[in-house]
């Protein structure tokens, strides 16, 4: 009795083990769930601080943004160029300013100054379709600069790119936009180096001394690299110089004969 007792347990026992195995076997063959990559939504912080660990660009560089041509652009392309962002409107007090952003960019472009401008209705100054934008900066105010799709820039309803521009974690000069024509100044690597309010027109002396600070900055240092060459160039000709005619001069030495 005893005898058979035991071997019951035992049968019992393997059958509960491979009911467990078949069990573990089919969870582990079942697909697992695919994860969403960080294209596909917002980034975490952890995942922002990772892609500029592995990215040389930093700060809005790392942002995708829609043209007003419907043409994705990635704000990377920037990088090494000093950038001025600012949100328009057609219908603000401050629309004439599109002309002086104009302007500004003639004179700098070809030194290394882009401008960014974000067509925006948060202040129900901008309520045109993408035609009507389009006219605002092409026809009526012949700007060449870029210009993107019409976006908001401010509270919960703000683009990603604005709510990086605006968190005060990301950079010192971060807060809500307050009107229409606030004025981002972006350094050669992406990170915000000045911020300006509405009513600093584009190409006063205190913008324009802080944009050409930042064009100065890889331009001198090109300049510098060069002319540093340059010399080098020219003192390793005049010690070879030196050589030669100290040669020269004890050849002679050897030839004349002596007194």
């Amino acid at each position: 009795m005893k005898l058979r007792r035991t071997l019951m347990w035992i049968l019992a026992s393997m059958v509960a083990a491979c009911f467990v195995l078949v069990d573990a076997t089919e969870s582990y063959a079942q697909p697992r769930k695919t994860r969403r990559g960080p294209h596909l939504r917002k980034p975490t912080p952890e995942e922002l601080e990772e892609m500029k660990a592995g990215d040389k660009t930093a700060g809005i560089l790392l942002f995708k943004m829609t043209d007003i041509d419907g043409e994705q652009v990635e704000l990377k392309q920037f990088s090494g160029k000093v950038i001025l962002m600012v949100n328009i409107a057609s219908q603000s007090e401050y629309a004439q300013q599109v002309t002086d952003l104009q302007t500004l960019y003639d004179k700098y472009k070809d030194q290394g100054l882009v401008i960014l401008a974000f067509p925006s209705n948060d202040f129900q100054h901008e309520p045109g379709n993408t035609d009507e934008i389009k006219a605002f900066c092409r026809e009526k105010y012949k700007a060449t600069f870029h210009v993107f799709e019409k976006a908001s820039v401010k509270g919960d309803s703000a683009c990603e790119l604005y709510k990086f521009l605006s968190d005060k974690k990301n950079s010192a000069h971060g807060g809500e936009i307050e009107n229409d024509f606030t004025k981002f100044l972006i350094d050669r690597k992406g990170e915000t180096r000045a911020r300006y309010k509405a009513s600093e027109k584009p190409g006063s002396k205190k913008m324009t001394a802080m944009i050409e600070r930042l064009l100065k900055v890889r331009v001198a240092g090109k300049e510098g690299e060069a002319a540093g060459k340059k010399d080098g160039e020219g003192e390793k000709k005049d010690e070879n110089k030196e050589e030669e005619a100290g040669g020269e001069k004890k050849e002679k030495e050897k030839t004349t004969p002596n007194e």
